[in-house]
């Protein structure tokens, strides 16, 4: 399988054999190849997206597992490995002073539209988790589409 991601192109190999419960799924493998994409690029992730964030994040082990993806300097995360992606989870935009705003994407029909505002990273981590969807669990290889 062959995903383009960011500036670059992931290929996966995968085997004609059946998947034991100990072995990743595609959908675990894309995940762990764009965060290590997020978080290791020093060209384009560097210059838009704040690393410390990036760490934070992916510190959070629930939030790990969910696919990240971009918009400039905001961080989204989904609960699928294509797109479109899902828009249930809060997504962390820097607020221009250091800190991060946690917001709903204007999509989501639950809540307000502000989650958090002036957090920190850890902060904004704590809130994103507070805010899963219920029965959020790793992201699937599929699009939004195949979560209903």
């Amino acid at each position: 399988m062959t995903q383009t991601v960011g500036t670059g192109t992931i290929t996966l190999v995968d085997s004609d054999s059946a998947h034991s419960s100990s072995e990743p799924s595609d959908g675990d493998n894309l995940v762990a190849a764009k965060w290590d994409l997020l978080r290791n690029d020093e060209t384009y992730y560097r210059r838009f997206l704040d690393h410390d964030l990036i760490e934070t994040v992916y510190a959070h082990p629930q939030l790990r597992v969910l696919f990240p993806f971009t918009s400039v300097t905001t961080l989204h995360l989904s609960r699928c490995t294509q797109y479109p992606f899902s828009l249930d989870v809060p997504c962390v935009v820097p607020d221009g002073t250091g800190r991060f705003e946690v917001i709903r994407t204007p999509n989501m029909v639950t809540g307000p539209r502000m989650i958090g505002a002036s957090v920190t990273a850890a902060e904004a981590v704590a809130l994103i988790a507070a805010h899963l969807p219920e029965g959020c669990g790793p992201a699937i290889d599929g699009t939004a589409e195949n979560l209903r």
